[in-house]
């Protein structure tokens, strides 16, 4: 594959040679005859970084991409949107190409051993038998119009900058101080202002069509299918004349010993006992057999073909499978259910009416959290005209209702006072918390030693991001990062 690679890429350099070549040539000329038409910057030059320019034609790749997203999600952008998102991609390459000349610095390299290893733990490209299969990696490539040099150097420049993270977290040192600090802070009793940046509250701004909508049926019709399913109950026999079996049984004794189970059963004993007692599914047979639900394709052919022929609550005859022999009793049946536009379109309304509405307010807090820093929590609220609302006292084991996310935790506790969070998810939109008030508990050396692992892991993490965070900012000031909004 990677001299394949490495054929095509020479291929592909002798022609962007020549066009790099002919294009200086003729931009010679075009800068002579527009000189002063033009203005300082080329229009086609979207940011500088260090002395490498970002293309508007580098950024369409990426932002053509983005767009697909929304537009698979039935969501449409308007103008500002679709500006303010356009900044967000360019200022990720910005980053992306920050900390790929960083790691070059550092003689961070890949090989191409680590690029082929990376391709082929991507489980989407093996085949049934759980073998790499290079059509399903080809026709992968092509059906999402990706070239194969592309996506190879696509994984060799994950693999850089995950080497050179990986750098820095390795530098990360903690002393037991800190570490005691860290799960005091942690376990203190804290309040908070917050603000929920909720779709619902935002319906007017959405706006959703019937030509989105259809689409969005077409291309995510699985979504909506709910295959056929039972529930099944089963008592196994297992054939085993093993020395070292406990039944010593042969396959005509196991026969005949489920077929005297089964006239049990006709003559009006309990299934679940019967399979407590006598199952040799050590998988189901505490349960009383039960197997739970299952669909088609979960089960052995001969099982599954008479489990799904079965009523509800009718027992089987016995039959043989490569196991031993079973006899099943059925207790449900779920016939699925087979989707038409008309029966899921007020399904996919309200997906794609919160999936734009997500976006529209995390717009908002992003705005919001921009805000923040030129302002205190208070006047961004009346501003944003977003109601400010106060906890109670609460430590990290309770449960605060009031709070739609379930990881909001992770964030606020780590709050020093007075100090505002990042955006945190919740059910319905997002939130930004302010924490206000704070008090600290008595230091438990029991629970420090159980948690030791997760504070030590929780804290590097911290460091790591402080760390990370400094490093980007000190790049982009060495690389005099230079961004023409107006070639947007």
């Amino acid at each position: 594959m990677m001299n394949t690679l490495r054929y095509r890429a020479k291929a592909l350099l002798k022609f962007v040679l020549w066009a790099v070549i002919i294009s200086f040539v003729l931009s010679i000329f075009v800068t002579w005859g527009m000189k002063g038409q033009l203005g300082k910057h080329n229009p086609d030059i979207l940011a500088k970084v260090y002395n490498d320019e970002i293309t508007y034609q580098e950024f369409g790749e990426v932002w053509r991409n983005k767009l697909q997203s929304y537009y698979d999600e039935g969501i449409k952008l308007t103008d500002e949107k679709e500006k303010e998102l356009k900044k967000q991609v360019l200022d990720d390459m910005i980053k992306l190409h920050l900390q790929l000349v960083h790691a070059k610095n550092l003689k961070i390299n890949v090989s191409d051993e680590e690029v082929s290893q990376a391709i082929m733990s991507v489980r989407a490209f093996y085949d049934e038998k759980g073998n790499f299969d290079k059509n399903r990696y080809f026709n992968f490539l092509y059906n999402n119009r990706i070239k194969p040099e592309e996506f190879e150097e696509d994984q060799r420049k994950s693999i850089a900058i995950a080497k050179l993270k990986n750098f820095y977290r390795s530098t990360v040192k903690l002393t037991e101080d800190e570490l005691k600090s860290y799960f005091l802070k942690r376990h203190r009793d804290i309040k908070l202002n917050f603000v929920y940046f909720n779709y619902l509250n935002y319906l007017n701004e959405i706006s959703i069509d019937e030509e989105k909508m259809k689409d969005y049926y077409a291309t995510h019709k699985k979504e909506f299918e709910k295959p056929e399913r039972v529930r099944a109950s089963h008592i196994l026999i297992r054939p085993d004349l093993s020395p070292t079996s406990p039944t010593g049984m042969s396959e005509q004794d196991a026969e005949n010993f489920a077929k005297k189970i089964l006239a049990q059963l006709k003559a009006g004993e309990d299934f679940a006992k019967l399979a407590k007692k006598f199952s040799q599914d050590p998988g189901s047979k505490d349960k009383g057999g039960d197997l739970g639900w299952f669909e088609k394709g979960m089960m052995v052919p001969e099982f599954e073909k008479v489990a799904f022929s079965l009523g509800k609550n009718q027992i089987s005859d016995v039959i043989k499978t490569q196991f031993g022999f079973h006899i099943i009793k059925v207790a449900d049946k779920d016939p699925g259910f087979k989707p038409t536009y008309d029966k899921v379109k007020n399904e996919i309304y309200k997906k794609l009416q919160k999936n734009e509405g997500m976006k529209i307010v995390y717009e908002k807090v992003i705005k919001f959290k921009e805000k923040l820093k030129e302002s205190d929590f208070n006047k961004c609220a009346a501003e944003f005209k977003v109601p400010i609302k106060t906890t109670q006292f609460f430590n990290i084991e309770t449960k605060v209702n009031e709070i739609e996310s379930e990881n909001f935790k992770d964030y606020v506790f780590d709050l020093n006072l007075n100090e505002n969070s990042d955006i945190v998810e919740g059910k319905n939109g997002y939130y930004i918390f302010n924490l206000i008030a704070a008090k600290e508990n008595k230091f438990d050396e029991n629970k420090f030693k159980k948690e030791y692992d997760e504070l030590e892991a929780r804290l590097k993490t911290i460091k790591f991001n402080q760390i990370y965070n400094d490093l980007m900012e000190s790049l982009k000031k060495q690389a005099k990062v230079e961004i023409y909004d107006q070639n947007l």
